[in-house]
């Protein structure tokens, strides 16, 4: 019988120890969404934090972005300016416009 609490004992140390850690990481987390968007900016930067995206070249990522909502936008105003179109129609017209320029937004959708 001791063989089997003494693992007993083993595993409950071992999954408290688990949770212990799981709770760290947590807090740790908490504590990096905490800092002001000014300070992780700079951790990217510096090479210290990586983007939450998954992605390193954040500030290349943010340009496209832009870019592509910009280009959007301004594809979807011109097919709906007074002419009656339905939204979708609008909304397709403003797709067909960006898809061959932006066509690595448009296949992952972790850049828009």
């Amino acid at each position: 019988m001791g063989r089997k609490r003494n693992q007993g004992k083993a595993r409950k140390a071992a999954k408290a120890k688990a949770k212990q850690e799981a709770e760290e990481r947590d807090n740790q987390a908490i504590d990096e969404r905490r800092q002001p968007p000014t300070a992780q900016l700079h951790q990217v930067q510096s090479g210290n934090m990586k983007c939450k995206h998954g992605t390193d070249s954040f500030e290349s990522d943010i340009s496209t972005s832009s870019q592509f909502a910009r280009a959007f936008y301004k594809a979807f105003c011109e097919a709906s300016s007074g002419n009656g179109r339905p939204l979708m129609a609008c909304l397709l017209l403003a797709e067909n416009a960006t898809m061959d320029e932006f066509a690595d937004v448009w296949n992952d959708s972790a850049k828009m």
